[in-house]
């Protein structure tokens, strides 16, 4: 029997709750500009925003458009709302990398893991400052060999 040794891991909903992250996030934003955050506003973000990741990752668009148009454009289409910078995108991903509510069962995957001299790493997509924050917040970047960020290597997953 086969067994593998070397385990690739991603971080997010796999490791590290994203939507509440995200949920968490979009609260404190919203909420700093006067807009309530309600559920359906919420949503109509995640789904525009999703929609720009997958872009980015079938390379339509870059990573530094989808972080100068994604509040942009969303605060103006649904709030009519014109942003002359993009201050509140910054903002997000500080409040995004406060962010790192582990799923269950997480760590006792990992700890097993860890104890059975696998070899664990990290292949996630995201922002590098956010994914190293939240890693090391919640203690789990502890149990990697090593962590690949996309936008360090400069190649969006699957490549």
């Amino acid at each position: 029997m086969k067994r593998y040794k070397t385990l690739l891991f991603d971080v997010d909903d796999t490791l590290l709750d994203f939507h509440a992250a995200q949920d968490q996030a979009l609260d404190q934003l919203f909420t700093s500009v006067d807009i309530e955050p309600t559920a359906t506003v919420k949503h109509a973000y995640a789904t525009y925003n999703q929609g720009l990741w997958e872009k980015l990752e079938r390379n339509e668009i870059t990573r530094d458009e989808l972080m100068a148009t994604r509040f942009p454009t969303f605060f103006k289409e649904h709030f009519g709302k014109e942003l002359a910078n993009n201050s509140l995108n910054d903002r997000y991903l500080q409040f995004l990398a406060n962010g790192h509510q582990a799923l269950p069962g997480a760590r006792e995957v990992l700890e097993d893991l860890a104890a059975r001299d696998y070899e664990l790493y990290i292949v996630t997509n995201g922002v590098k400052f956010i994914q190293e924050k939240r890693l090391r917040e919640s203690k789990f970047e502890q149990y990697f060999k090593q962590i690949f960020i996309s936008e360090t290597l400069g190649a969006q997953k699957p490549s």
